[in-house]
Formats: structure tokens, sequence, C-alpha cells
């Protein structure tokens, strides 16, 4: 009667130290995790403070050029009002007709460059333009500063918007400079009336855009093709 009494004791005794050598085991791999797991979490907080230290130096990074290249462009209008200034003077003490000519359409140009890089300071980014809202304060400041003793020409503007890089900004803005002066010119002798209008349409092709300017003067000359040869504006045209 006592032999499995006392097996059943051993049994048990030897079940209950492997359950507790269990319950140990389980206890030792949970701690093991549970520092690997606080130690990762540490490691992972670590990098997200080095990368959120990061982009906020990126950002004023980022922004300080940003702020340069916005002085860059309100220092280069500066000066080129400046040159326009000079040429005004210089052209007011000419007696020449052909000198102030002259002088005037330089001063046009120089102020076409002018207006982009004040669009561009005054734009959010350096990097595009809207064309639209470049040329309408373009053209309608090259026609009031020409349409002097025209008071009969009136101007349309059929401008959609469009964002551009700065080289085709300037390109377009010179050509419409020098078409809206050749208008001028040429199209509305003394005494007429009729209307200037500016067009920047898309087209049916993907990307690409149409930029006109028209006129309801009297027309082409008969010798326009031997004055187109003398003109500086007119070859400036072709070129652009």
């Amino acid at each position: 009667v006592e032999i499995p009494v006392l097996c059943n004791c051993q049994r048990n005794t030897q079940s209950a130290a492997q359950c507790y050598q269990w319950v140990f085991f389980v206890s030792m791999e949970r701690s093991r995790f549970e520092g690997e797991l606080l130690q990762a979490r540490k490691r992972a907080e670590s990098a997200l403070n080095q990368l959120q230290i990061s982009e906020s130096a990126l950002k004023q990074s980022l922004r300080d050029k940003e702020a340069l290249i916005k002085e860059v462009h309100h220092r280069v209008k500066n000066n080129l009002q400046v040159i326009a200034s000079l040429l005004r003077l210089e052209s007011g003490r000419s007696q020449v007709c052909e000198v102030r000519s002259v002088l005037g359409d330089m001063r046009n140009r120089i102020h076409t460059m002018s207006t982009l890089h004040e669009s561009l300071y005054r734009s959010e980014t350096s990097a595009t333009i809207n064309l639209a809202s470049y040329l309408r304060q373009l053209s309608t400041q090259a026609f009031q500063s020409q349409s002097t003793g025209s008071g009969g020409v009136g101007l349309q503007q059929n401008l959609e918007s469009v964002q551009v890089g700065m080289d085709q900004a300037v390109t377009c803005g010179l050509l419409v400079n020098e078409l809206i002066s050749n208008c001028f010119k040429h199209a509305f002798p003394p005494g007429t009336s009729g209307l200037v209008t500016v067009n920047l349409q898309p087209l049916e092709a993907a990307g690409h855009w149409r930029l006109s300017v028209s006129d309801t003067g009297v027309g082409l000359a008969d010798d326009f093709e031997e004055k187109r040869q003398h003109s500086l504006g007119l070859q400036l045209a072709d070129d652009l």
C-alpha cells in the first residue's frame, strides 16, 4: 500500500519541480524580451529625434535660401529700375528724336526684365511664375507708357494662367513688349483709334500654348520687309 503512495509523491514532486523550472524559464524569457523591446524603443526614439532635428535644419536652410533668392530678385529689380531712370533722364536731355526713341525702347526692355524680377520677388516660389499675371502687368504698363497721344486705342487681354520658368517668362515678356511697341509705332497713325489684343491660350496638344499680340490698325506698310531689316525691335521679335 505504501509503495504506490511513495511513487505518486515522487511523481508529484518531479512535476512540481518541472513546473517551477518552466515558469522560471518563461519569466526569464519575458524579462529578456521586455528588455530588448525597451532598448529597441529607445533606439527608435533616438532615431526619430535625429530625423526631426535634421528636418528642422533642412527647413530652416530652405527658408534662408528662399529669402536670399527673393533678396537677389529685389536687388536686381532695383538696379534695373535705376538704369531705366538714367536712360529716361538721358532721353529727356536729348534734342534728337531718333536718340530719344532708341533710349525709350531700351528703357522699356529693361523695364520688362525689372517687372519679371518684381513678380518673382512677390511670388510664393522663385522657380516658376504665373505667365498670365506677369504678362497682364507688363502689357498694361507697356500700353500706358506708349499710348501717349493715342487716346482712342484700347487694350484687351485674354490670358489663361500657366506656370513657366524664368527663361520662358523673359522671352515672352520681351516679345510682348516689342509687339505692343510696334503696334503704336506703325498700326495707329495720329488721330486713329483701334484695339490691341494680347492672347495667351492653350492649344489642343497637351503642354502647348499660343501667345499672340494683334491689333485693328492700318496693317503692314508696303515697305515693311525693307524696314524690318533695320529695326532692332523686329529683329529681336524674330529671334525670340
